[in-house]
């Protein structure tokens, strides 16, 4: 049950690595999402009913669930950055931007002129 729900979250991590973007998921927002998500299930599995017939039952059907979220997690994140004004190479080299801007100025922190998706106060006014 939880390898199956929690597939999207890998595959999010897996293909901004991948992708070599910025992790979209921090690890606040990993434990955020599986204390939601798997919670409520987890404990209405616990207090369920005994089946003694439930091994009789056949397996569900496969889904694809897991494969569309982490998809769609990550074209979110990318248009998100795009909608911004950050172009598709500079998500790609987002360690190297922070990395020359810290070398340049060890004072300033790289993410004060960066735009945070998860942030009210950078978004245009449009």
């Amino acid at each position: 049950f939880l390898i199956s729900s929690n597939i999207g979250e890998v595959l999010v991590m897996i293909l901004s690595t991948l992708l070599n973007i910025p992790e979209p998921l921090t690890p606040l927002h990993l434990l955020w999402v599986n204390l939601v998500t798997d919670g409520p299930p987890a404990i209405a599995l616990g207090f369920n009913p005994i089946n003694p017939n439930i091994m009789k039952q056949p397996p569900r059907q496969r889904g694809d669930r897991g494969l569309y979220v982490g998809v769609a997690t990550i074209s979110a994140f990318i248009w998100w950055y795009v909608d911004h004004n950050i172009s598709i190479n500079q998500l790609i080299n987002w360690a190297n931007y922070q990395s020359n801007d810290l070398a340049n100025n060890p004072t300033n922190n790289p993410t004060n002129h960066l735009l945070n998706p998860f942030s009210l106060s950078n978004r245009s006014k449009a």
